[in-house]
């Protein structure tokens, strides 16, 4: 299995004006304007974006496994970690959080360890914490073993570091394809002392839909091309979301797992086409639609109706739904009571992670694999 990424050779930073907008009859207009890129040689692969109080920008490298900050005007300053197991270094960074105060809070997915930066101080962390085995249970927190559960593992309740939640999931194995045995994430609340605050998960969810194909005596899992995935995400309140990407009903509960509200809006599904199916496994996969049938797994027939979803300072539900050509979106942005606000085209496929006082920030991945910052105005009529 062959995961590829590119890396530039240059470093750029460009203002744009470029609009994106919907009208969407008597409700509210967002438009979104470019006003800055980042892209550079030095990311390997950018895996999730955070913004501290000043607006700088902090992006963790899923490759050098270490986080790039930028100023608020996107002006490189320094990296914070690197590749190891010293304390501030890192095996896999699985999430990274600022927090009130602009703490900034890291968890490696390897290592199995929360580290936690003093604000501005990133030479030495001021605290680890390692996360803990749950005793007679096969779940194990982070990704060692399997293939990570979307981009993040790490979430802070309380908008501090006293609580963390964490992802826990089993590793696959080879009994996996003869049982095809079903694999869960779960979510589970540690405290900073990296105890279990509650015995039982707050939620569980069906991992990643998985490709599993077997080649002599090995097996090799990837994420299904197309495949339904859990997305989960916190409201600033501490509310969790969490939906299923092959449709679009979003629910909403609290930290006892007691549900606060659902939210559901019908869209057409998209039927997907071989052509489609070739082009995603030949970019992303360097398989065909030929070795896929092979495994004789059961095949995904439409596109997941949207990607991921964030939430921004509002408490509004930005959902990015798939367009036909599996190229771009259309934000969906829902009031938290499930009243659609307006939808807002993107031309790429960039994916917003943050949406933050008056900036939204996203990833884009272009059909070469090479990966950006974007940075975009928002502004409501």
């Amino acid at each position: 299995m062959a995961y590829y990424f590119y890396k530039l050779f240059f470093i750029c930073l460009i203002f744009f004006n470029s609009d994106a907008c919907f009208n969407s009859g008597n409700n509210s207009e967002i438009i979104l304007k470019e006003d800055l890129i980042i892209n550079s040689s030095d990311i390997g692969k950018v895996n999730e974006i955070q913004i501290d109080g000043t607006g700088q920008i902090y992006i963790s490298d899923g490759i050098n496994q270490c986080i790039h900050l930028y100023s608020s005007k996107g002006k490189f300053i320094r990296k914070i970690g690197r590749k190891g197991e010293a304390p501030g270094e890192f095996q896999y960074i699985w999430g990274i959080k600022i927090t009130r105060g602009d703490t900034l809070v890291v968890y490696d997915g390897i290592l199995y360890r929360i580290t936690i930066y003093a604000p501005g101080k990133f030479d030495s962390p001021i605290k680890t914490i390692r996360i803990p085995a749950i005793e007679n249970e096969p779940d194990r927190p982070g990704v060692i073993g399997n293939l990570y559960s979307g981009i993040s593992g790490l979430w802070l309740p309380q908008n501090n570091s006293k609580e963390f939640l964490i992802i826990y999931n089993v590793p696959y194995s080879l009994n996996d394809l003869t049982q095809k045995q079903k694999h869960y994430s779960k979510l589970y609340l540690i405290d900073n002392k990296g105890r279990l605050i509650k015995k039982k998960p707050i939620l569980t969810l069906q991992d990643v839909e998985r490709l599993q194909i077997s080649s002599g005596s090995g097996f090799m899992v990837s994420d299904m091309p197309f495949g339904r995935k859990p997305v989960i995400c916190l409201n600033k309140n501490g509310i969790i979301y969490y939906a299923e990407t092959n449709d679009l009903k979003i629910t909403a509960i609290d930290l006892y797992g007691k549900k606060k509200n659902e939210i559901s809006y019908k869209i057409d599904k998209i039927f997907i086409r071989d052509k489609l199916w070739q082009d995603e496994l030949e970019e992303n996969y360097n398989l065909t639609l030929k070795d896929i049938r092979k495994s004789k797994m059961p095949l995904p027939e439409y596109l997941p109706v949207f990607d991921d979803f964030t939430i921004d300072d509002d408490n509004n539900i930005w959902v990015a739904v798939n367009e036909k050509d599996y190229r771009s979106y259309k934000y969906y942005v829902f009031d938290n009571q499930g009243k659609l606000i307006s939808i807002v085209p993107i031309l790429n496929k960039t994916v917003i992670k943050v949406v933050n006082k008056s900036f939204a920030y996203g990833i884009n991945t272009d059909n070469r694999g090479i990966q950006s910052v974007i940075r975009y105005k928002v502004e409501r009529k």
